[in-house]
């Protein structure tokens, strides 16, 4: 699991960090980035704590996605659309072989330093038309 500076950066600057996660899915397992304490912390579900401190959460925390989480949100892997799915998983493949942009020397494998980075990349190409100019999510 990615915690390093560079992927929270990128995780507090999207559209699913922090202020667009819905936060009655917090599950089991799911990473957080709490910006007063500096620390990293994996959620567990602590029952009535969740409802006190929702409110803290959608203000200080700032979700990091694990690299399934990315997957999910570009994939429909029920067997109706297994095609669909497959589609998906050669489409990230064959993206990533390609240069992340015309000034870069290097693929997208070569330009992020780890899965996670590389796929949620992936997934705001995908989903937003969002490329990472390594400050900030631009336009694509």
């Amino acid at each position: 699991m990615d915690t390093t500076k560079e992927y929270i950066l990128m995780c507090s600057t999207t559209r699913i960090g922090t202020k667009t996660r819905l936060f009655a899915e917090v599950r089991d397992g799911d990473f957080f980035y709490i910006e007063d304490w500096k620390k990293v912390i994996c959620w567990c579900n602590c029952g009535s704590f969740f409802e006190e401190i929702r409110g803290m959460i959608q203000e200080c925390f700032i979700w990091l996605p694990r690299q399934d989480q990315l997957q999910e949100m570009v994939s429909l892997p029920n067997s109706e659309k297994i095609g669909i799915w497959f589609e998906k998983q050669f489409r990230f493949y064959e993206w990533a072989g390609k240069k992340y942009n015309k000034n870069e020397l290097q693929n997208n494998w070569g330009t992020f330093k780890s899965m996670e980075q590389l796929w949620l990349a992936f997934v705001m190409k995908e989903r937003f038309s969002k490329q990472w100019s390594g400050k900030e999510w631009v336009n694509a």
